[in-house]
């Protein structure tokens, strides 16, 4: 569930991805089928999802899910793991610019 609601925290850059193609890409195959339009069965899953449909429909972006297997991943797997100092080395020696999610969680 952590992974839909990062992915509607992304999401509200929504005027800033305004008649953008996105690309999301993630290591848990039932969020890549949600985003990909799959609905989920449970209700707690469905609601942050049209949260992100009404998003995408409101600034006219699309969004296209790919899934990549866990051992592939180990950048953002290490990035939900590690303390904020490691954050900040990962991100610079990755050339990762980190956005600050706090406005849009407070909206």
């Amino acid at each position: 569930m952590l992974k839909v609601v990062a992915v509607i925290l992304a999401a509200a850059a929504g005027e800033k991805w305004a008649h953008a193609l996105i690309l999301y890409l993630g290591d848990n195959s039932n969020v890549v089928s949600w985003v990909s339009g799959t609905p989920p069965k449970n209700r707690f899953a469905r609601h942050p999802l049209r949260v992100l449909r009404s998003i995408q429909t409101r600034f006219k972006w699309s969004m296209i899910a790919g899934y990549i297997r866990t051992y592939h991943n180990c950048l953002n797997d290490a990035l939900t793991r590690v303390d904020d100092e490691q954050i900040e080395d990962l991100a610079k020696s990755n050339n990762l610019t980190l956005a600050d999610g706090h406005p849009a969680w407070s909206e």
